[in-house]
């Protein structure tokens, strides 16, 4: 389980193909206390570490994580990415519940930033519009993000100062793709409205 809460980036430093799969080292930007086994969010994806060397870890992206988060498209070595280890059981919990299972891939559409604010507006695939309701919690590549406004399939989020310098949403750019989490509540619900099929 996760919070949405970024903890730290970091950046691919190094991608081999393996099988089907790629096996990735992933620098971190600050020392995160990390070991082989642990769960981490890259990008609002569960991966498990493999190996820790410093601030460098390992880890294999499968065939099927290739498939269905934007890894399969974007993975190269200097990709920035957003990283939050999964929570312990004496961790003080803040943000919102976030499993980093990504429901699919959002294209930024727009970007407005000024010296106030930061704007971004995002499209979904339009399976996902019954989830875009008002202040909605979305992660977006990991972050827990409050949707601000929705138009159709898409949706706009307001970035606060702290975000934005906390996490690689400063580097976005139009038309980039972003891994998607939605409310994990509303999904339940959902699936118990349909009698749990």
């Amino acid at each position: 389980m996760f919070t949405g809460i970024i903890k730290t980036t970091g950046k691919i430093v190094d991608v081999k193909s393996e099988g089907k799969g790629k096996r990735t080292k992933i620098e971190c930007k600050d020392e995160i206390k990390l070991k082989e086994g642990d769960s981490i969010s890259i990008d609002g994806a569960c991966i498990t570490i493999e190996k820790v060397d410093g601030k460098i870890f390992e880890v294999f992206l499968s065939e099927e994580t290739l498939k269905t988060t934007k890894f399969g498209r974007i993975l190269r070595r200097g990709y920035p990415v957003n990283l939050e280890p999964a929570l312990k059981i004496e961790d003080r919990f803040g943000g919102n519940f976030v499993k980093a299972n990504v429901d699919g891939i959002g294209k930024i559409k727009k970007i407005l930033k000024n010296r106030e604010e930061m704007r971004i507006e995002i499209e979904f695939d339009k399976n996902f519009e019954k989830y875009l309701y008002q202040k909605a919690q979305i992660a977006i590549d990991g972050i827990s993000l409050t949707l601000f406004e929705r138009k159709g399939n898409r949706g706009i989020f307001k970035i606060i100062p702290y975000t934005y310098k906390n996490t690689t949403i400063s580097l976005k750019r139009k038309e980039e793709l972003v891994n998607v989490e939605f409310d994990i509540f509303a999904k339940i619900i959902e699936n118990l409205l349909k009698g749990g099929k």
